[in-house]
């Protein structure tokens, strides 16, 4: 049926060429899986955490009031819109009456932001707390935790090999004492309508490429071995 289906709707080329040879390399790649270096990310954990923990004492204490949680957005609404008296930016021009939610989204707090600058005024303070401890937070629970978590293969600790090059770089060198696992995602092409791959499990493609902590994220990951590299490529919007 699938067969019959293919040459009435014109994609046997498709599927021949393409889509076929592509699963082939996608089933060879979730098999092999990515490597990437545990002790980097236990650091970087350590790191956001006590970053993280820094915000939310700052945080309280701008809001005088030990229980304050940053995750909590009615609670950031109230500080913000109720005890702090800032403009949310759904009403700025709006009548009376028409009173929208007040969004404390990262669009929402970043037009007050903007509209601080706007007047000439300094930025809100407890507003560039709540910003970056979105981001860092966001990246420790979605890769500087669960990564080491969803390593199913622990590859044996590499040794020192004998040199087939004359020169290696510094980074390798130090590889040689640290442990490597391996986390094997799920490529897939058929989950997104307009054909593109997509990732989970985890979502790789989706590594934060901005600021310390995300370039820290992207140096963990190892290729197999020396005389090897990590090739990233982008269809550039093409599909």
């Amino acid at each position: 049926m699938i067969d019959r289906q293919l040459d009435q709707r014109g994609l046997r080329a498709a599927y021949d060429d393409i889509e076929g040879p592509t699963t082939t390399i996608l089933s060879a790649m979730e098999t092999t899986g990515i490597g990437f270096v545990t002790e980097h990310l236990i650091a970087l954990q350590q790191k956001l955490e006590t970053r993280i923990g820094e915000l939310a004492a700052e945080a309280k204490n701008l809001a005088r009031d030990n229980t304050f949680l940053l995750s909590s957005p009615q609670q950031v609404a109230k500080l913000l819109y109720d005890i702090m008296q800032i403009t949310p930016p759904e009403l700025q021009g709006v009548s009376k009456g028409k009173t929208k939610s007040r969004s404390t989204s990262e669009e929402s707090l970043k037009m007050i932001q903007s509209d601080a600058k706007r007047k000439g005024q300094q930025p809100h303070r407890i507003v560039e707390i709540i910003l970056e401890f979105r981001s860092l937070n966001k990246t420790l629970t979605t890769y500087a935790r669960p990564l080491p978590l969803l390593a199913r293969d622990m590859s044996a600790t590499t040794t020192t090999r004998k040199k087939k090059r004359s020169k290696r770089s510094k980074k390798q060198s130090a590889d040689s004492s640290q442990s490597i696992q391996r986390i094997h995602p799920n490529w897939m092409q058929t989950a997104v309508r307009t054909g593109r791959l997509s990732c989970r499990k985890p979502n790789i493609q989706q590594v934060p490429t901005e600021g310390a902590f995300g370039t820290n994220i992207r140096d963990s990951f190892r290729a197999s071995s020396a005389e090897m590299c990590l090739f990233a490529c982008d269809y550039s919007q093409n599909e």
